[in-house]
């Protein structure tokens, strides 16, 4: 019993037999609370586990655990430690008590992927709740409120017209931590945040439709044609976007613009096992057969093309339901038949083009033929491209160059694998541009086509690949990875580094934090001239240079050996990369081809030769001869901003008198975008301006996919640091895509990397609500009107919200005792507070300006009933004195 008591008094004053201390490395919980049961005579405690198994701990490494995380709170800053065991099994016991949300102070938003469905957690009902709760506290987070992407929403949009100023939403986590679900539910609530007036003024966008139906209906589209089942993740996003969305200054919704970043070309030629390519090619396979249209298509169940043989299915998920679901979202955007049956055209084309096989000719200077048993594929590709079959025939049997000496063109024999990869680099380049030609489209749907107005303001929200570590990583993945740490330096940015700064210069008080800085990872990567980028772009256009010789660059040049190192003593293909989130090792294989992404001008004689008006536009050549090709040959059409092939890239019905129906009825309420005149001012100038095949710098060397991907991460992240910013953190609860299941040390692992141990210390130290002078004195004079600027012709703001702050604290030391220490500062230009203090004083404003209000009524009650009461007669007493004001 004396031991036991040395525990407990070890553990502070009042505690008891039911203390509990941290286990750490726990094989189950990573963390555990294991319950404290003696203390041994060499200074050991001894605990007991879940599971009553016995665990010693030294008693100078002991941690009290905080009983508060026991409980699982909603918000992380009311724990009573920092301690990340606390952190861990908080977020642990919401997750099974089907809590998936857990805020931080408000800025941050942990989301815990719940694989299953929670319908009545995303109901219009609790849409407007979170709306009504957030215009009742102004945008200032409540205790009160339960965590939620609706909250956070609401919050935006409330801030963004109380602020004036945008607002920004960056959602990140690993592939399978439901990122890409977290955006549809916040795209969804910003198109349904409409008032009951407002929504009976619903803005029109280009096609006549309200913005918010065009919104609603363009997420299906981009997912069916940009994402795929990968082996985390059945609907996995696998390319970038950053949806702007515009509002009035009355906070109408005014139009939504998507940049769209990195599609994963690779995936429609090849997939891991266990994976799929897009899920548009699975839609048409599964719908094919009870399509007229199919007679032309010429297409068999998914398991019959080679591109789609691997893995055709994904459970709970039926694609030709789904073909029919994206079919009447296109409709809804503006898509006529007749595009549609040229969208399915193209994508019929390319599962063929996946099916051809080739073989040279016994004669070697005749190059390479399509074999026999796929001639009538080769022909069918003919036809869906509406392409001559002799030049589709040529293209593979013979590579066209140039003689340098006599300038004349000569038809250089092709063998079978070039042809092969030929076919691949067709396939990739035309679904591609098939892609960003629908982003566009999209663009031009939800766009506003009114007058221009004054004080507009944007919410932008980023849903972008999360960092991705498989069994064999390329090219892909290291630019995926790449941009995550961008992303992960510009969230230091924003809570540490500016918050640090900031309080330095204003002369507030508190302690500096230290926090993870991966600055030293990314100059390793991009600085100039020794980067890891810089040097594979060097070997793009060294002559001569292949994958051994950029791999032995590499580890030759290369600054960072602790960051870029060889992974083995065995020789191999590989380097490794020590990024924030973990090492990846990369495997340099065909990274120069695909950093080059050099499309042969046949492939693209071939495409424009087309009859197809849809072709056409995607492959149009591009105005201004001296601009070198980009591999996005969609974009190509749009570097001249006046030119007239991006007149024609909007025209894309095509007029094949053979093109059968798909028995679809075709729209007449809504016109198609290239009948509506002109192009827009946002074509000519921003959203088209990422399409460009280099920057207005003149340069005569083509720009890489690596340079080009840079740039835009550069401009996303000028865009978001001109905003102000809020994070959701998605967190994926385990590998094998279960309800119900928790991974405990793999989701340590990715809060670890999403910083929020130190989020959490930075959030208590600081002050993260500041308010100039003049505006907070404004706001809460109302609470003491003692502190009045009365007789003052140049009142002193700063002297008035000290001593306003000051009477405030006052009055709240016996109502909210814990809010008084420390909660506030006044710096040299704003007062700054904590989200607790706040929250109380918009409270107490909320129920001082209701008290006035209460007043005034009684007052012009009791003055209505005197002015209309006969006046008394002569020597009569009034009856009604007591009507006063007060």
């Amino acid at each position: 019993m004396a031991e036991l008591n040395q525990v407990i008094e070890s553990l502070g004053a009042g505690a008891s037999q039911s203390d509990r201390i941290w286990i750490e490395a726990h094989p189950k919980l990573a963390w555990a609370p294991g319950l404290v049961d003696v203390l041994t005579p060499d200074g050991k405690y001894v605990v007991l586990d879940d599971e009553g198994e016995r665990r010693e701990i030294a008693q100078g490494k002991a941690v009290a655990v905080d009983p508060h995380c026991l409980e699982g709170v909603p918000d992380l800053l009311r724990l009573g430690d920092f301690h990340e065991g606390g952190i861990l099994h908080n977020v642990r016991v919401r997750y099974f008590e089907n809590e998936i949300y857990t805020t931080l102070g408000g800025p941050i938003l942990i989301s815990i992927n719940p694989y299953q469905n929670f319908p009545e957690l995303y109901s219009i009902q609790k849409q407007n709740w979170y709306w009504q709760k957030s215009a009742a506290q102004r945008g200032v987070v409540s205790v009160d409120v339960p965590p939620h992407l609706f909250a956070v929403g609401a919050d935006s949009y409330v801030s963004m017209l109380a602020d004036a100023k945008d607002q920004s939403i960056i959602i990140s986590g690993e592939s399978g931590a439901g990122k890409t679900e977290a955006t549809k539910y916040l795209l969804g609530y910003f198109a349904n945040l409409q008032s009951d007036q407002q929504r009976n003024v619903r803005r029109r966008g280009s096609l006549g439709m309200s913005i918010e139906e065009q919104v609603f209906h363009s997420t299906p589209i981009l997912e069916a044609f940009g994402n795929a089942k990968t082996i985390r993740n059945d609907n996995s996003s696998r390319f970038g976007k950053f949806t702007e969305i515009e509002f009035t200054s009355t906070g109408k919704l005014n139009s939504a613009q998507m940049r769209n970043y990195l599609l994963e070309k690779s995936r429609i030629v090849q997939q891991q096992p266990e994976e799929r390519g897009y899920h548009a090619f699975y839609m048409l396979c599964a719908a094919a057969p009870t399509m007229e249209i199919n007679t032309v298509l010429g297409i068999g169940a998914a398991e019959e093309h080679a591109y789609t043989r691997g893995c055709t299915t994904i459970p709970g998920v039926d694609d030709r339901e789904m073909f029919v679901e994206m079919v009447l979202r296109l409709g809804n955007t503006g898509f006529d038949t007749d595009e549609l049956n040229n969208m399915f055209k193209i994508l019929a084309a390319i599962l063929h083009l996946g099916d051809l096989q080739f073989e040279e000719y016994p004669d070697t200077t005749k190059g390479t033929k399509i074999c026999e048993g796929t001639k009538e594929k080769g022909e069918k590709i003919s036809e869906l491209l509406c392409v001559e079959h002799a030049a589709v025939v040529k293209v593979f049997q013979f590579k066209t160059m140039e003689d340098p000496m006599s300038k004349k063109i000569i038809d250089m024999p092709q063998k079978a694998a070039g042809a092969s990869n030929v076919r691949h680099s067709m396939a990739k380049v035309i679904y591609s541009s098939l892609f960003n030609w629908l982003v566009l489209r999209i663009n031009k749907a939800t766009e506003w086509k009114g007058a221009t107005e004054e004080g507009k303001r944007k919410i932008g929200v980023l849903d972008i690949f999360g960092f991705e570590i498989f069994k064999e990583n390329s090219f892909e993945q290291l630019c995926i990875n790449f941009a995550n740490e961008k992303l992960q330096q510009d969230f230091n940015f924003h809570m540490f580094t500016l918050e640090q700064q900031l309080y330095t210069e204003e002369g507030i008080s508190w302690s500096h934090i230290e926090f993870p800085d991966n600055q030293d990872i990314i100059d390793a990567l991009e600085k100039k001239p020794l980067g890891l980028f810089c040097i594979i772009d060097s070997e793009c256009i060294s002559p001569g240079a292949n994958d051994d010789t950029c791999l032995r660059s590499i580890f030759s040049l290369s600054k960072s050996p602790k960051i870029i190192y060889k992974p083995g003593r065995v020789a191999s293909s590989n380097f490794a990369v020590a990024h924030y989130a973990g090492v990846v090792v990369y495997d340099v294989v065909s990274f120069l081809e695909k950093n080059t992404d050099k499309l042969h001008g046949d492939i693209l004689k071939l495409m424009r030769s087309s009859k197809m008006e849809l072709v056409q536009a995607l492959f149009a050549e591009p105005p201004q001869a001296a601009e070198p090709q980009d591999s996005s040959i969609a974009a190509q059409q749009f570097n001249s901003m006046d030119s007239p092939r991006l007149q024609q890239a909007m025209k894309t019905v095509e007029r094949c008198a053979t093109a059968p129906d798909l028995g679809i009825a075709r729209r007449t309420s809504a016109p198609s975008v290239h009948e509506k005149g002109p192009v827009s001012e946002w074509e000519r100038n921003a959203e088209l301006s990422k399409f460009r095949t280099r920057p207005n710098t003149s340069t005569k060397r083509s720009q890489t996919v690596s340079m080009m991907f840079r740039q835009q991460l550069d401009q996303l992240v000028a865009d978001v640091r001109n905003t102000n910013p809020r994070y959701v953190r998605c967190i994926k609860p385990n590998s094998v895509k279960r309800a119900q299941e928790f991974d405990s040390s793999d989701v340590l692992r990715q809060l670890r990397c999403a910083g929020m141990l130190e989020s959490i210390r930075i959030r208590r130290a600081g002050y993260p609500v500041r308010t100039p002078f003049e505006e907070f004195y404004k706001r809460f004079r109302i609470l003491c009107p003692t502190v009045s600027t009365e007789g003052k012709a140049e009142p002193n703001f700063r002297d008035l919200c000290t001593r306003l702050l000051t009477e405030v604290e006052t009055k709240l030391k016996n109502e909210r005792p814990l809010l008084v220490a420390h909660s506030w500062q006044v710096g040299l230009t704003k007062v700054y507070l904590k989200d607790e203090l706040q929250q109380a004083l918009e409270n107490h404003v909320a129920t001082a300006l209701l008290d006035y209000i209460l007043r005034l009524q009684r007052g012009c009650r009791a003055y209505l009933y005197r002015k209309h009461l006969p006046p008394p007669e002569d020597g009569q007493p009034t009856s009604y004195s007591w009507c006063t004001f007060a």
